[in-house]
């Protein structure tokens, strides 16, 4: 992995294991694991996509341009639910499992 910036916003590391843990998407028909690495909040999926996620707001996060084919994302996390937005994909609902 590359070195990057720190995120501009700090969140508690209880808050973020709560976003930890296995996702999954019918209407994608794919699945990401949210993992904590070196204290920052990551989506994998195997065997080798590590998408940084990057602190907005509570519950709201970025992606750099790498993240989803080199194109931008939003992440939203909503109860138990994870909503990504990428392109003309707007507010796919990924449900923790």
């Amino acid at each position: 992995m590359r070195s990057i910036d720190p995120p501009a916003l700090e969140l508690s590391d209880a808050l973020l294991q709560s976003y930890t843990g296995k996702y999954y998407s019918d209407e994608a028909q794919a699945g990401f694991t949210v993992v904590i690495r070196n204290g920052s909040l990551y989506l994998h999926r195997a065997p080798q996509t590590m998408i940084l996620l990057i602190p907005k707001a509570k519950d709201r996060f970025a992606t750099d341009a790498k993240g989803f084919s080199g194109q931008e994302g939003e992440v939203t996390f909503v109860r138990d639910k994870m909503l990504i937005s990428v392109g003309r994909a707007n507010g796919v609902i990924f449900n923790k499992l």
